[in-house]
C-alpha cells in the first residue's frame, strides 16, 4: 500500500512537469517533460537511497568498526523477518538517524555520530528498532524522495532558460537570464 502511494506522489509530480511543459511548449514541451519526468522518476526509484546517503556524506560501516551496532541491527532484522541492511555512519554531532532504500533486499540504515555517542545502547536500539519498521513497511520518508523530485522542477526551469532565454521563477518573481 504504502509503495503505492510514493507512486501517487511521483505520478502527480510527473502530471505536473507534462502540464508546465504543455503550457510552455504545447504537444512538445510535454513530451519533454514526459521524458524529464520518466527519467527523473526511475532515478528516484532506484538511487534514492544513495542521493540520500550521499548527501549526508554517509560513510558505509563494518562490522569491525562497530560490532555491536552490527549485532544490534542484525536482532532486530531477525525480529522484523527482513534481510540485514547496510550500516552507515553519518559524520555529524546531531542526534538522527534514517533509514533508506525503495524496498527490504535494498535498505540502508544510517545513524549519526551524535546518536551513537548520546544514546544508551538500549535507546539506539529503539530508534533502529524504528527506523527498520520503516524498511519493512517500505514506507520511504518523502524527505528522501524530494530531492530527486524538485531536481525535475530544476531541470526543467534549465531547460526552459536555455529554449526561451529567461524564466521567471514564480517563488520569486525574479527573472533569471539564460546562462551559455
Amino acid at each position: 500500500m504504502n509503495q503505492f502511494k510514493t507512486l501517487g506522489l511521483l505520478s502527480l509530480l510527473s502530471g505536473l512537469l507534462v502540464a508546465i511543459g504543455y503550457g510552455l511548449g504545447g504537444s512538445s514541451g510535454a513530451l519533454i517533460g514526459l521524458a524529464i519526468a520518466a527519467i527523473s522518476n526511475l532515478v528516484s526509484w532506484y538511487q534514492s537511497d544513495k542521493i540520500a546517503l550521499a548527501a549526508y556524506r554517509a560513510q558505509p560501516l563494518s562490522e569491525m568498526e562497530a560490532p555491536d551496532l552490527f549485532k544490534m541491527v542484525q536482532k532486530i532484522s531477525d525480529r522484523a523477518e527482513i534481510p540485514m541492511p547496510q550500516i552507515f555512519v553519518v559524520p555529524s554531532p546531531a542526534a538522527n538517524a534514517f533509514a533508506t532504500g525503495r524496498d527490504p533486499a535494498h535498505a540502508a540504515v544510517a545513524v549519526t555520530e551524535g546518536i551513537v555517542n548520546l544514546l544508551a545502547p538500549d535507546e539506539l536500539e529503539a530508534v533502529i528498532a524504528h527506523e527498520l519498521s520503516h524498511v519493512k513497511t517500505a514506507t520511504p520518508s518523502p524527505r528522501l524522495l524530494r530531492p530527486p523530485s524538485l531536481g525535475q522542477f530544476h531541470t526543467w526551469h534549465k531547460f526552459c532558460n536555455t529554449v526561451c532565454g529567461s524564466v521567471a521563477v514564480p517563488a520569486t518573481n525574479v527573472r533569471v537570464a539564460a546562462t551559455p
